[in-house]
Formats: structure tokens, sequence, C-alpha cells
């Protein structure tokens, strides 16, 4: 047995039956991320979501052991067989409360890892979250890319194909490397100190809107490449410098930086 993470009284007061928002997400940290993924993934039976009894109690009692299981049970807040805890409303807590963090971590790929990355492709409930383009073809026979909005969380929709089935067109996997750059420029600007930028000078300030507006141009309009870069940027993983260095290597057109 290891350390117990069960939550204080006090905590289970404050947490129990409050789903977080996304704006709670980007606080979260990458042991919780990859805990709640695997949270999900303990649920997930061939490809669709088990909640019983069986699976409820074995939960609870692998949330001593598990780290943030005793909180996420604790947002789902039902009990069976108190104030009329049933498995219908701990089912739909459940997806409520699945849906969350992985819209969260879809909008914000820079912040998934690997780790994480295999975790929701290999689980068709959280496969979703793991994509933000798709492929469509128009009435025309035209194939172009597209926003992927499909949500597959419920278990009561058809099972998608695993992910490892499918094989992204390189146009897809650019648009993705696009959407990880702005994301991971956008939280690399949120990362600096308003201290940092009373310290600069009119002129400097102006010069840097300037290399963050032309950096984000070059993303949204850039020549597709015949190979893809940034298919994983994690933010959380790589320091400031890296990121900058990866960010300015982009711009300037040279090779960029592994992060």
């Amino acid at each position: 047995m290891g350390e117990d993470n069960r939550l204080s009284l006090i905590v289970k007061r404050r947490v129990r039956g409050h789903l977080p928002q996304k704006r709670d997400i980007q606080d979260w940290t990458n042991e919780k991320l990859t805990q709640f993924l695997k949270f999900v993934d303990f649920f997930t039976v061939d490809g669709k979501f088990k909640i019983n009894p069986e699976t409820i109690a074995t939960a609870d009692s692998r949330a001593g052991d598990e780290p943030y299981w005793d909180e996420f049970l604790h947002r789902i807040g039902v009990n069976l067989g108190e104030d009329g805890g049933t498995i219908r409303k701990f089912t739909n807590r459940f997806l409520a409360f699945t849906r969350v963090p992985l819209s969260w971590m879809k909008n914000n790929p820079h912040a998934v890892t690997l780790e994480m990355l295999g975790s929701m492709e290999r689980n068709p409930r959280m496969e979703w979250a793991s994509k933000s383009f798709k492929i469509l073809e128009t009435a025309s026979g035209v194939k172009i890319v597209a926003m992927s909005n499909d949500e597959t969380t419920d278990a009561g929709r058809k099972n998608v194909q695993p992910a490892s089935s499918n094989v992204d067109a390189p146009m897809v996997k650019f648009e993705q490397a696009k959407l990880n750059m702005l994301t991971m420029l956008l939280a690399l600007s949120k990362s600096i100190p308003p201290g940092a930028l009373k310290d600069m000078t009119v002129k400097d300030r102006i010069a840097a809107f300037d290399k963050l507006m032309n950096t984000a141009t070059k993303i949204m309009t850039g020549v597709k490449p015949m190979s893809v870069v940034f298919n994983q940027i994690n933010v959380n993983k790589a320091g400031r410098q890296d990121l900058e260095s990866a960010i300015m290597a982009y711009a300037s057109g040279t090779e960029p930086v592994d992060v």
C-alpha cells in the first residue's frame, strides 16, 4: 500500500458535487491530467463505459492509492443508495465530469504529453479529444480539412473505430501542428510576468508585439510543408527558453528545436 491519497473532510465538503470548469483545468498538473485519463480508462471496457456497483466500489477502494481519484469521485458526488443515489445519476455525472477536462485538452493540445495522447487515442470514448481536425468530402468529391466537433464520450453512442486504424492525411497533421503552435504561443505569452513587460521600453514592447504577430501570421498563412514538425508540443514539459527557441526557429524558417 502506498501513500493514502484520500481528501481531508474539509476538502471533501468543498469539492463534493462541484464539477470543474474549463478555466479550472489550466491549473491541473501533468500528474492530475494523467490520473484523470487513468480514472476514465478504468471505467472503460471494450470501448464502452462499465459503470455498476462493482466498478464504483473498486474505484473507491483504489482512491487511497491513486492520486486524485478520491477528488474525482467526490466531484461526481453520487453515493449509491444515499439521497437517491442511483447508477443512472452516477453515470450522468460521470459523463459530465469526463467531458470538461477532455474538451480543455482538445482545445489546448500543447499541454498534452505523449503519454496523455496515447491514453486518449487508445480509448474510443476519449479519442475524440486527441484530434482537432478531420477530412470531409464535399458534394463535388473534393476533400477538405475541417474542424472536428465529434464527441463520443456518451457510451450510448455508436463506438468509433480505434484510432490506430486511422491514417491522417498530411494536411490534417499540418493543421494540427498549426493549432499546437498557436496554443503554445498563447500559453507562452500568458506566462510572461507583468513586471517583465513594465521594465521594457515602449520601443521594445512594440518590437516584441510585432514579432509575435509576424510569427502568428506565418503560422496561419504559411505554405503547407512536405513534412510536418511540431505535431506534439508540450508546454508543461519544456522550459520557456526552449519554447522561445522553437517559435523563433519556426518564424525564421530554420530547423525547429525539438521540445
